[in-house]
């Protein structure tokens, strides 16, 4: 198993820590993701792995001094201490979690078949208490809490005819998981990158569709006028806006043209669409066409010149709009008296 670096750790940190990019190169995925949900544990967890980085390295390098204090406390067999950080950020994930899948639950359903979302929120706020609870040298059991849980929001669902709230709910769900922590037996078994890999997309796919849901289905948008209109009757009218039609008809037109032409012609006719030289804008100022010759681009030259030659105004904000023309005059000018002698043919060099 490679060693894992302190120095890059650190650099990862610095550019990635965010997004939980340190701690996933240090094997603490469970971490990494609930840090790229959070953007860095809302920056806390962030800064407080900066001086707790030493120590992530020590437990993925299996350092000797690391092992032994662990090895020793998982000797006696006792129960890991109470550790604030940890259970807030229980308490948190168990919250953030529960309550996500409650807003991407749409609205008809909830209006149709009730709290249908309950027994998955549930499971949301176990499973959030739980991804913290593991995080590290540190492990919970999943079900045992998770019924524990479950039970208590429907008893209390029962009695109160009502939902409960998700923060004491997350709360009961991480007293109830700090009550069934152990030490984890190191080393961990290594496991392959593509399946770290694989979990890791799996589970930010997840949490990203939850929002994409709760968004799509449940936020709206405010009109000039006022009025609220859910995102998704935006969307459906968007897609029926002449505005898209247009552009979809656009990029189709684009495609056939590629087909025909070669997408090579077709790139070629985008850069001098967007007229890298400015030759285009310069013809537009001057007001002459492609077959002007420098004959033709020299008189009007002179002509517009003259005419907005900042001496010949006294007015000061006429003067100031005659002196900006007159430079862009002479920009155009010079773009297109170089175009014009870069594209006369050179003469042939002599043999002798």
């Amino acid at each position: 198993m490679a060693q894992k670096s302190l120095f890059v750790s650190y650099i990862l940190w610095l550019f990635g820590g965010w997004f939980g990019l340190h701690l996933f190169y240090l094997r603490r995925d469970r971490q990494a993701i609930v840090w790229c949900c959070t953007l860095g544990g809302l920056i806390f967890g962030w800064i407080r792995d900066l001086w707790r980085i030493p120590v992530y390295v020590a437990e993925a390098n299996h350092a000797p001094d690391f092992m032994a204090g662990h090895t020793a406390a998982f000797a006696e067999g006792g129960k890991p201490r109470f550790k604030m950080f940890r259970f807030i950020a229980q308490v948190f994930m168990g919250y953030l979690y529960g309550s996500l899948v409650k807003f991407a639950t749409p609205t008809s359903l909830i209006e149709e078949y009730g709290s249908i979302y309950a027994p998955f929120a549930c499971i949301a706020i176990a499973l959030g208490a739980h991804t913290v609870g593991n995080i590290g040298t540190e492990k919970v059991l999943l079900w045992k809490p998770f019924l524990k849980t479950l039970i208590w929001y429907i008893g209390y669902a029962s009695i109160y005819s009502e939902e409960p709230n998700y923060l004491v709910t997350a709360v009961t769900t991480a007293l109830t998981y700090n009550g069934n922590r152990e030490f984890r037996e190191l080393p961990k078994p290594d496991k392959a990158l593509c399946k770290r890999l694989f979990a890791f997309a799996l589970s930010i796919m997840l949490y990203t569709s939850l929002w994409g849901s709760a968004v799509y289905f449940n936020m709206t948008i405010t009109t000039e006028d006022g009025e609220e209109v859910k995102v998704k009757d935006a969307l459906k009218n968007f897609f029926k806006s002449p505005a898209w039609i247009e552009f979809k008809d656009t990029v189709w037109q684009l495609y056939e043209e590629a087909q025909r032409m070669g997408w090579r012609n077709v790139w070629n006719a985008f850069i001098n669409a967007l007229d890298p030289k400015g030759e285009k804008n310069a013809m537009k100022v001057l007001g002459v066409s492609e077959e002007a010759t420098e004959a033709d681009i020299r008189k009007i030259y002179k002509k517009l010149a003259v005419k907005w030659h900042p001496d010949r105004h006294s007015d000061p904000e006429k003067k100031k709009e005659a002196q900006e023309r007159f430079i862009e005059i002479q920009q155009a000018y010079e773009v297109l008296t170089t175009r014009k002698k870069n594209s006369q043919p050179r003469p042939a060099k002599s043999d002798l």
